[in-house]
């Protein structure tokens, strides 16, 4: 009896554990390796730069360039929307360097990456001297 009793929840316990495994949600899916941040954040580069942080809200006044996002159709008619959040090194040219995704929806997440990778910004400057600067970017998705 005891026996038979540990085998129905044994059968029980795998028949559950599968269908939870089948019915997950996509949001709890890891991002891709090739964009997602490294444990630690971005990695600094091995030559000494000038650097600053400065604010998303900053940055996003200095943009000048570079594609859109684009809802991808099928993520849309899912109804999947959110903010992407990406952490990037902007070079002393403006250009988008060492980006990754922080955190956001996973099924909007390499939309946001591959159109801001293609941003430019205007170079920020101290002392008369351009200067990386490190930010956050907030790409946010709203179904309308």
């Amino acid at each position: 009896m005891i026996r038979s009793l540990l085998l129905s929840v044994l059968l029980l316990t795998t028949a559950s554990v599968a269908v939870s495994a089948q019915n997950s949600d996509s949001s709890s899916t890891p991002m891709p390796p090739s964009i997602a941040c490294p444990v630690g954040g971005v990695p600094t580069p091995h030559t000494p730069h000038k650097r600053i942080v400065a604010s998303a809200g900053v940055m996003a006044g200095k943009r000048i360039g570079g594609e859109n996002p684009k809802y991808p159709p099928d993520v849309k008619k899912a109804h999947v929307e959110g903010m992407v959040v990406l952490s990037a090194m902007i070079s002393e040219s403006g250009d988008v360097e060492e980006l990754c995704v922080v955190q956001g929806p996973v099924l909007l997440q390499q939309t946001a990456y591959d159109a801001v990778k293609t941003w430019k910004y205007k170079p920020f400057s101290l002392d008369g001297q351009s200067v990386e600067v490190k930010t956050q970017i907030n790409v946010d998705f709203t179904l309308r």
